[in-house]
């Protein structure tokens, strides 16, 4: 495996060892997960993670954290949207713990959680979650920006201004 880019750090810090590793598997990922499995790039991140963390592995499942994509792209309803996605992340979770207790059966140091777990278990995420609400509404640069962003990393299709506002929940609940 080779590493193409690193954000905030060096490519000699993450080959030696000074990092915990967290890997984000999101539904509609299809380079980790085509026809309902998982492909076999998973255990090939889990390696590489394993081999190049310095304690621990993270797998987040990014589950309800997709409902907005699945209103916008899928037009299904906000309760349709929560229910499915969490269904889905459910899935892929229990795949994943799977995985690692057949190829990967004496490792202690990978967790999975999903990410709506996650939101539950941080006691910060609530007031992050707000503080960058409130500046997307108050700051015009900042809501700009994100849509931007938005406008930028979805390229399969285009989609009309208010949809990418309402995609914009993606980024900021990251």
């Amino acid at each position: 495996m080779q590493i193409l880019n690193v954000f905030n750090t060096t490519e000699h810090k993450v080959l030696h060892k000074e990092y915990n590793i967290f890997i984000p598997i999101c539904l509609g990922n299809k380079f980790f997960i085509q026809k309902g499995k998982l492909t076999k790039h998973v255990s090939e991140y889990i390696s590489f993670a394993l081999n190049h963390t310095k304690e621990k592995v993270l797998l987040v499942v990014a589950d309800s954290i997709q409902d907005t994509n699945y209103m916008v792209r899928k037009k299904y309803s906000p309760q349709k949207s929560q229910t499915a996605v969490l269904e889905e992340g459910a899935q892929i979770k229990q795949m994943l713990l799977d995985l690692i207790q057949s190829d990967f059966p004496r490792e202690k140091h990978i967790r999975v959680i999903s990410y709506s777990e996650y939101v539950e278990q941080d006691p910060n995420n609530h007031m992050v979650s707000m503080m960058v609400y409130k500046e997307y509404k108050n700051n015009p640069e900042f809501a700009r920006a994100v849509v931007e962003t938005v406008k930028t990393t979805q390229k399969d299709r285009v989609f009309t201004d208010s949809e990418y506002i309402k995609l914009a929940d993606y980024i900021l609940d990251e």
